[in-house]
């Protein structure tokens, strides 16, 4: 039997055009959404291809880690990311990484190794 996660619930979505240097608007659109506790924020450019970012906030804010998590699929499987707990392990491995915690010994699940 399968046990389905909850979806992280999300309070702000944006939608923006891109704009290019010369100020002309491209057909491309970029997204962002915010989770509802204010942990994680997801942005993705509406290009093919392009993989939703999952940002840990309080981590970006204080400057302690701003590297973004990648995730390919949609904005629902993002949310799941985060709900499962996944995002939270992802960003315990990156940051044991940047301690140099793995110099001794790669991690194979470690997004940096």
């Amino acid at each position: 039997m399968s046990t389905k996660t909850a979806l992280a619930p999300i309070v702000k979505t944006r939608f923006a055009q891109r704009i290019t240097r010369n100020g002309l608007t491209k057909s491309r659109e970029c997204w962002a959404a915010q989770t509802g506790d204010g942990l994680w924020a997801f942005e993705r450019e509406d290009s093919p291809g392009t993989p939703w970012l999952v940002y840990h906030l309080p981590s970006c804010r204080d400057g302690s880690y701003a590297m973004p998590v990648h995730l390919t699929g949609t904005l629902r499987a993002c949310r799941e990311y985060v709900a499962a707990g996944h995002a939270q392990a992802s960003l315990e491995r990156l940051q044991a990484h940047e301690r140099g915690e793995h110099n001794a010994a790669r991690d194979s699940w470690c997004g940096r190794c």
